[in-house]
């Protein structure tokens, strides 16, 4: 199935950002959601002429050019956990990172900020 991966940011309309493929039924955490959102960012991130704009992505990750992917996902699960964005899922906020939840097809998960990001 598809998942629908939106942002949404304070009282701003949600936009969808990702598809996200999930089987049917498989049960998920918090920690598996901000795994997979960040390996698609920080791949379109290292994609040769990618631009460093901060517009969509979940966290600012590290600029330096040997940041991995593991620290980009502990950098984004650290947002997590200080509730730097919120986890909704088919309407229910999300609070622990490894509660495990099952995903029906036409699930909307929706990542959302409180406030917007700053371009630096």
């Amino acid at each position: 199935m598809q998942l629908r991966l939106t942002d949404r940011c304070g009282a701003q309309p949600a936009r969808t950002v990702y598809s996200l493929t999930w089987t049917d039924g498989a049960k998920c955490t918090a920690r598996n959601l901000i795994r997979e959102r960040v390996s698609m960012e920080f791949g379109a991130l290292r994609a040769p002429g990618a631009r460093g704009g901060v517009g969509q992505h979940l966290v600012q990750y590290p600029r330096h050019a040997d940041c991995t992917l593991d620290e980009a996902v502990a950098l984004a699960l650290r947002g997590f956990e200080i509730k730097a964005f919120y986890l909704i899922v088919n309407g229910q906020h999300i609070t622990e990172l490894d509660e495990s939840f099952t995903l029906p097809p036409h699930s909307e998960v929706t990542f959302l900020r409180l406030l917007p990001k700053l371009a630096a």
